[in-house]
C-alpha cells in the first residue's frame, strides 16, 4: 500500500511520478476542501481530471484535516495506492431519491452487484445535505450489505452556516449527494473507533413531538424555546451555537446506547429544530456540556483503541471524522486529537480527515455502524 499526503500547499500539477503510480483503479483518492472556496473546487476539478482512473471520494467540511494541522479554507488530499484490495464506487443524488432510507439502499444494492460475488470488506461514505437524516442513510445501507461490513465516514460539513456542504463525486463537488466507495479483497485489514467525551447535565426531558428528525417538543413544550432559554443571547447565533449543547437521546431502535445527536438547522415560524439523525418519539433527551480536557481525553483512547491490536509492521491510513461541535469547544487544540493519533500509529502511517456534521461508525467491531455526532471517529486500513 502506498500513501501520499498533501495539505494546503497541494501543488498545481500532480508530479509525473505520482500520476504514474497513482492514475490506477486501486488508488483510493480522499479530499477534503472549504465550502465556500470556488478555488478549492477548481483544484479537485482539475485535479481529478489528473487521476481519472483513481475512486474519488470527499466533501466540504467545518475545517481540514491533515499532517497534524487544522486548516481552513484549503484543500487535503490523500492517495491510497492498494495492491491487493479491489475498489467499487458509486454515489446517488438525494435530489433524486430525497427519501434517505431508500437513498442507502441503491448504494448498498449498487455496491454489492459491483463485488461481483467477492467479499465486501468496508465502506467508506460520504453524505452532503443540509437536512440529510445520516441514520436513516445508514439504516438502508446495511439492510441492503452482508453482515459484517465494516461502515464509516461522515457528513459533509459548511463551516457554521449549515446552508451548502457538498460530496465530491467522479464530477467534482456536488451539493445534495451521498459518495460511497467499497474496499474488497480478503488481505485488506480495517479497524475503527469512536468517543465522544461529552456530559449530560440538567433534568431528562421526553421526546413527545419529532418526525424523523426534526424535533418539535420535549416535555409538551417547544424544543427551540428550551434551547433559546438556555443559551440565552447566544440563541440569536442558532444554530451554530446549539453544537454547544447537543442532545444525549435514548430509547432508538437503532441502540441500546445513548446517542449524541447535534443540530442542522433551525425553523423559528414552525418552532422547530433538525438533528443529524434521527429522534426516537417517546424517547429520553438531557442537555450535553464538554470541556477541552473531557474532549482531548476521550479522543486519545479512542487512538489507542484503534491500535490496540493493530500490526506494529503494518502502515495505516486513518480517516479522522471529528465533529464541528468539538472544534467549538476545542478551538486549535483539535490538533491535539491529531497528535495523539500520530503517537499511536505504526511507523509510515498517514492521516486525514475533516470536521463533519455528523459522524459514521459502529461503536464495537461486531455492532453495526450508528450515526454519531460531537464525537470523533477513526477508520484505519492497511493490507497484510
Amino acid at each position: 500500500m502506498l500513501i501520499e499526503s498533501f495539505d494546503h500547499s497541494t501543488p498545481r500539477n500532480f508530479r509525473p511520478a505520482l500520476v504514474r503510480d497513482f492514475n490506477h483503479p486501486g488508488t483510493l483518492a480522499i479530499a477534503f476542501a472549504s465550502s465556500r472556496s470556488h478555488m478549492a473546487s477548481e483544484t479537485l476539478q482539475r485535479l481529478q481530471r489528473q487521476l481519472p482512473a483513481a475512486h474519488w471520494i470527499g466533501g466540504s467540511t467545518a475545517g481540514e484535516l491533515a499532517g497534524g494541522r487544522l486548516t481552513d479554507n484549503s484543500v487535503v488530499l490523500a492517495l491510497v495506492g492498494f495492491e491487493h484490495t479491489r475498489l467499487i464506487s458509486a454515489d446517488l443524488s438525494l435530489k433524486d431519491l430525497p427519501d434517505p432510507h431508500m437513498a442507502g439502499t441503491s448504494l448498498g444494492k449498487d455496491l454489492e452487484r459491483k463485488s461481483e460475488g467477492e467479499a465486501l470488506r468496508s465502506v467508506l461514505v460520504v453524505g452532503a445535505g443540509s437536512a440529510l437524516d445520516g441514520q436513516a442513510l445508514l439504516d438502508g445501507l446495511q439492510q441492503s450489505l452482508p453482515g459484517g461490513v465494516v461502515i464509516t465516514g461522515g457528513l459533509a460539513g459548511d463551516g457554521t452556516h449549515f446552508e451548502r456542504p457538498w460530496a465530491l463525486t467522479d464530477d467534482g463537488p456536488r451539493e445534495d449527494q451521498v459518495r460511497v466507495v467499497g474496499l474488497v479483497g480478503s488481505r485488506l485489514r480495517v479497524a475503527t473507533s469512536c468517543a465522544r467525551g461529552w456530559i449530560p447535565f440538567g433534568p431528562t426531558r421526553r421526546i413527545t413531538r419529532c418526525v424523523g428528525n426534526t424535533l418539535f417538543e420535549l416535555d409538551g413544550q417547544s424544543a427551540l424555546e428550551l434551547y433559546q432559554r438556555y443559551l440565552g443571547e447566544l440563541a440569536e447565533e442558532l444554530p451554530g451555537s446549539a453544537l454547544r449543547f447537543p442532545l444525549e437521546v435514548r430509547g432508538t431502535a437503532t441502540s441500546s446506547e445513548p446517542l449524541v445527536r447535534t443540530v442542522l438547522s433551525i425553523n423559528r415560524d414552525a418552532g422547530s429544530m433538525t438533528f443529524a439523525g434521527t429522534l426516537p418519539h417517546a424517547g429520553q433527551a438531557r442537555l450535553m456540556r464538554a470541556s477541552r480536557s473531557d474532549l482531548i481525553e476521550s479522543a486519545a483512547r479512542a487512538a489507542s483503541e484503534l491500535f490496540a491490536t493493530w500490526p506494529v509492521e503494518v502502515p495505516a491510513f486513518t480517516t479522522v471524522v471529528s465533529c464541528v461541535g468539538r472544534r467549538l469547544v476545542l478551538g486549535t487544540a483539535v490538533e491535539e486529537e491529531l497528535l495523539a493519533l500520530q503517537a499511536a500509529a505504526p511507523a509510515g502511517s498517514s492521516q486525514l480527515g475533516f470536521c463533519s456534521y455528523g459522524e459514521m461508525a459502529p461503536v464495537a467491531p461486531t455492532l453495526p455502524s450508528l450515526l454519531h455526532n460531537q464525537s470523533i471517529a477513526l477508520t484505519a486500513w492497511g493490507e497484510s
